[in-house]
């Protein structure tokens, strides 16, 4: 384990240089921010501000089932003071969202919870993943973090629920005061994947305290959160049930597929 001091002077560019390449991204009149040891520098500000500091032009595209998205026509291109220190550019799109797997469930509420009976119980989990003998010797994740990296919404309702089904302790969850975007709403007939990672984790550790950051899937919202995160709860331990393709994530990140004459708008947008 290495300190976040030792992280960025391994890892990071040198604090001055990153503060120059901020500069060119405020002349152009974004609103920057970065704290030394972040992975991630955050630029916002009007379409017109974006395309003018990362010379590329941002567009209105619709994809194959007619879903209007922003995108930029092309691959950012940096020069100057951020060419060598940047290695990746999220954000300019909101073509990629993200989602959690499955349908909500539509079978009757039983056991006065949200969702229908099936599923494993904590027990059955600690077998599954041979934790019953770490719980025999008293480990119970007291004094750890997990973070959770979501999607969507959870409810404390579902939690307390099913605390009171299995005789667990109380949950110990926290929700990060800053949101990336609006996450997917919980299904109120059961079937939030938030729940399911905040359950599980609570049968193997039911002494760790569990914070979770909402985003709303976009590859840059997530990214960000993951900077945070990383940021605010540095010895914590990261739960994250996302997978994908890594190349189309690359695509997402900047390269629409959409053709010049799908084209439908242009114009300033605040992101």
């Amino acid at each position: 384990t290495v300190s976040p001091k030792q992280f960025a002077g391994t890892f990071l560019p040198p604090a001055p240089a990153v503060r120059a390449g901020m500069r060119p991204l405020e002349r152009a009149g974004l609103r920057v921010s970065w704290n030394p040891g972040e992975t991630i520098v955050q630029a916002v500000g009007p379409a017109s501000a974006i395309e003018a500091a990362f010379n590329v032009s941002i567009d209105r595209f619709r994809n194959s089932n007619q879903l209007s998205y922003y995108a930029p026509v092309g691959a950012p291109n940096l020069g100057g003071a951020l060419r060598g220190l940047v290695s990746t550019v999220t954000g300019l799109s909101d073509e990629a969202h993200l989602h959690p797997l499955g349908q909500p469930i539509s079978s009757a509420p039983t056991n006065g919870c949200g969702a229908r009976a099936g599923g494993y119980s904590p027990d059955q989990i600690l077998s599954a993943y041979n934790f019953a003998p770490l719980r025999h010797a008293g480990l119970t994740g007291t004094g750890q973090t997990v973070v959770f990296i979501e999607l969507d919404s959870f409810r404390q309702a579902d939690l307390n629920c099913a605390r009171r089904r299995f005789g667990e302790p109380p949950y110990n969850v926290t929700v990060a005061p800053a949101r990336w975007g609006t996450p997917a709403p919980v299904s109120t007939s059961g079937g939030s994947e938030s729940d399911l990672d905040l359950q599980i984790v609570h049968a193997a550790a039911p002494g760790a305290r569990l914070v979770v950051y909402e985003t709303d899937g976009t590859v840059g919202a997530v990214a960000s959160a993951f900077a945070a995160a990383a940021s605010a709860y540095p010895t914590a331990i990261m739960s994250v049930s996302l997978g994908g393709c890594e190349v189309a994530a690359l695509d997402h990140a900047g390269h629409p597929t959409a053709s010049p004459d799908e084209r439908v708008w242009h114009g300033a947008l605040e992101r």
